[in-house]
């Protein structure tokens, strides 16, 4: 593995998980309301000239042009770690998706629970969301070993010593990436027969919530120990 091979993996799994949040963005239910809404308020302003299925078109033509423009910017004239950026529009566009799925439609609170409910199989959009989760965590880690290698660059250390280093360093990453994404997708799979075992289990039992409830709101407070003591050390 070269650099030009790593920026080709940073730019293909960039490309990946943005057409797919893209997608996901077209087919949610809240896109289709947007649209309709769009051209609702057209024909309320007598502006005739667009009409609904021309608007359908835009819409995803526009949404297209901003996220290609964005990688485009961020991968040429930005810095290699730069193109992380896209990855917080990935996830926003992947948000009213993921949301539909939700036990708890936010939209009930305004009563238009209709804006967010489910347009394809759960499997599609997980898909897309591991896709973003493997590109965001590998680019992540790549992009914090250059950082690294660039301090030690200014300090005098042999260029090709820390070009050996960061090649290890991102064929480590990758890897620690794509088993995280594995194992997450592992759970996904077993998720189903897990929840009927454990319904099966702790299905009597008055206080069973507890047993994940309270494990899962220790793990959480860690995280955030964890991430606060790590921004402390940066300052």
């Amino acid at each position: 593995m070269n650099k030009n091979v790593v920026r080709a993996y940073e730019a293909g799994v960039t490309i990946l998980g943005s057409y797919l949040a893209v997608n996901s963005f077209l087919s949610s239910s809240l896109y289709h309301t947007i649209a309709s809404g769009l051209g609702q308020l057209l024909r309320l302003f007598g502006i005739m000239t667009i009409s609904s299925s021309q608007v359908s078109l835009v819409i995803p033509a526009v949404v297209t042009l901003i996220v290609a423009l964005v990688i485009v910017y961020d991968y040429i004239m930005g810095k290699p770690e730069d193109i992380i950026d896209i990855y917080q529009i990935n996830l926003l566009l992947l948000t009213p998706e993921v949301l539909s799925h939700s036990g708890l439609n936010w939209m009930n609170l305004i009563k238009k629970s209709q804006i967010l409910v489910p347009t394809r199989n759960p499997s599609y959009v997980f898909f897309s969301g591991t896709v973003m989760l493997l590109g965001y965590l590998s680019l992540y880690f790549i992009s914090r070993s250059r950082e690294d290698l660039e301090s030690l660059k200014q300090r005098g250390v042999n260029e090709l010593q820390l070009d050996s280093v960061f090649m290890k360093q991102t064929q480590l990453s990758v890897l620690l990436a794509i088993g995280s994404v594995m194992g997450a997708s592992l759970l996904y799979v077993l998720s189903g027969p897990l929840n009927s075992a454990l319904l099966l289990i702790l299905g009597d039992i008055s206080f069973g919530y507890m047993l994940f409830g309270v494990p899962g709101v220790a793990l959480l407070l860690l995280s955030i120990w964890l991430f606060l003591k790590s921004e402390e050390k940066e300052f």
